[in-house]
């Protein structure tokens, strides 16, 4: 509209310049002003093109002016729809004005209550009823209240650093470092409850960090470092203990031992960089009841001259491991087992943990079970852990009845001079092994099957071997499942067995049974000792076992893992 309106303007200014010119030149003309003399002829020519010029300029001047008119009422329309505007926009910042307004009085007033409510539980808790110093070290607790370590502190001389020896204790190392005591830097005794330790170091003690010894009860240890003690935390005759975001680090006897207690929690911890040289454990359940490790580290932990145990549980029950991880942890001259089970433990669950990368100088079973009852492992992973001399087993169940091992993977373990077993069963009833994937592990001996994946040995009985996945487990003679002769009972079905020397052998054990297994490029043989009903061999090397008791042939072909198509075909070769 301004580009249009101003070059009409500008023109109608020239076009009335131009007018006035004309105007003025006629009238200095001297063809205007000369009298014409009698009988004369006046040449009107020049004349009428001029007043010519002067109605087509002035035709001109009157388009300019319509134009003008019309771009001036067209900016009147725009300035009326900017003043339009102009008010919504004031009428639109009105409204956000308001409720800015009302939304900020709202979130002040939630701010606010949320304000009062915290200064009201502030002003029913004091900050501190007292201040530990340095000064007061050896401090004992007495009455309940809120204890509060002022300064960091070296109790160095003093057999212990701080006892709590009352109900309903609240300890806040408040970020600051208690050490040096020649004992224990903190003691609970007996007979009491409701105690909480939180936020901060506990170093250098001359036993334990943390003590508990009689009857102790409702025990949280919250957010606290442990750091170069023998031993880190050490709890006996308690119940309902809760350790919560702790860490366990450069230890020499053990980093935790929970002893004769009821309702312990370990959770979201690490136990990590301790190098045990005086006992056997890092962390040790011993006749507890009630028992949970979640979500905690066991990571890098080593005894450099002796056998370690990263977790023993002994003669405990009702006990659940979930999402542990129990890595990279090397005893190189001696016996490493990661996790070990033992004296009648019973109902145990160890669940999404993984054992991986763990270093035995001996003989080892990574993962022990010995003498117990009920315990299961679901979903886990034992993978590439190593035995530099001797035999592993990567998870071995001794002499124990009703374990099963479930949805595991147990991958890449090695021995490098003697026989690496996957999975063992020995001396053990009512075993059950189910979706297991055992695979890759590899042994380093020339003995007949240096490397078993399944291994069922010795008065094993009752045990299940179903629908596992066992292949490619090496030596220079390997085995995927291996019974014994003094097994009985024994039944094994489902499994896909591939790769080895053997395949699936009975070692003319009483009274098992293997049937719908499948096992293939097994180079001596797929099944050895085993009645098969049916050797198609026309199935590129595919051989498939099924129920020698049944009358009806291929009757429980239909659950061979994962292979219908293949069942049907031969249904249809042996009418």
């Amino acid at each position: 509209m301004k580009h249009s309106f101003l070059p009409s303007l500008h023109h109608c200014v020239i076009l009335l310049a131009l007018t006035s010119s004309l105007f003025i030149s006629a009238k200095e003309d001297p063809l205007m002003n000369i009298e014409p003399e009698e009988n004369q002829q006046i040449t009107r020519g020049p004349i009428l093109n001029r007043i010519k010029n002067i109605d087509e300029c002035t035709k001109k001047m009157h388009n300019y002016v319509k134009e003008i008119d019309e771009c001036t009422h067209k900016n009147h329309k725009l300035s009326k729809h900017i003043d339009e505007c102009t008010h919504k926009t004031y009428k639109c910042a009105k409204d956000i004005h308001h409720y800015t307004k009302w939304w900020t009085s709202a979130k002040y007033d939630t701010l606010q209550y949320s304000i009062n409510d915290t200064l009201a539980k502030v002003c029913t808790i004091p900050r501190c009823d007292v201040v530990i110093t340095a000064a007061d070290i050896q401090y004992t607790i007495t009455a309940p209240g809120k204890y509060c370590l002022g300064e960091s502190v070296d109790a160095g001389g003093n057999d212990i650093g701080i006892t709590i020896n009352a109900n309903e204790v609240l300890l806040d190392l408040d970020g600051k470092k208690l050490s040096g005591s020649d004992v224990n830097n903190i003691t609970i005794l007996g007979d009491h409850s409701d105690i909480r330790i939180q936020n901060g170091i506990l170093a250098n003690a001359g036993v334990n960090d943390i003590s508990s010894v009689g009857t102790t009860m409702n025990v949280e240890i919250h957010n606290v470092d442990f750091v170069s003690s023998p031993t880190g935390l050490s709890i006996s005759n308690a119940q309902n203990i809760t350790v919560d975001k702790c860490t366990f680090r450069k230890h020499t006897d053990c980093a935790i031992g929970f002893e004769d207690s009821t309702a312990v929690t370990l959770s979201n911890s690490k136990v990590n960089f301790n190098t045990i040289d005086t006992n056997v454990f890092v962390a040790m359940i011993g006749r507890c009841s009630c028992v949970t490790f979640d979500h905690v580290d066991f990571c890098h932990n080593q005894n450099a001259a002796n056998d370690l145990d990263i977790i023993q549980i002994d003669a405990s029950d009702t006990c659940l491991l979930t999402h542990c991880r129990m890595d990279n942890n090397e005893a190189p001259e001696g016996i490493l087992r990661a996790l070990n089970i033992s004296n009648n433990s019973k109902d145990i669950m160890v669940s999404a943990c993984s054992v991986n990368n763990n270093l035995s100088g001996n003989t080892t079973d990574i993962v022990l079970c010995d003498s117990c009852q009920k315990v299961a492992f679901d979903s886990c992973t034992v993978n590439n852990n190593v035995a530099d001399t001797g035999d592993l087993s990567a998870v071995s169940i001794e002499s124990s009845d009703n374990c099963c091992v479930l949805n595991c993977l147990i991958k890449g373990n090695t021995s490098s001079d003697a026989q690496c077993n996957g999975l063992v069963f020995y001396n053990s009833d009512s075993a059950t092994a189910k979706n297991n994937i055992i695979t890759a592990n590899t042994g380093g001996s020339t003995d007949p099957c240096a490397a078993v994946g399944i291994y069922v040995i010795g008065n094993s009985s009752g045990a299940t071997l179903w629908n596992n996945i066992v292949k490619y487990n090496t030596a220079d003679t390997s085995c995927g499942i291996f019974l014994a002769d003094t097994t009985s009972n024994i039944e094994v079905l489902g499994n896909s067995v591939v790769g080895h020397d053997t395949g699936i052998e009975d070692d003319s054990g009483t009274d098992n049974h293997i049937y719908n297994n499948i096992a293939h490029n097994n180079t001596t043989a797929n099944y050895s000792g085993v009645e098969l009903t049916i050797k198609p061999t026309d199935m590129s090397g595919h051989w498939i076992n099924v129920d020698p008791s049944s009358t009806v042939l291929g009757e429980f072909e239909s659950k061979i893992c994962h292979i219908a198509s293949l069942v049907d075909e031969i249904n249809t070769n042996n009418p």
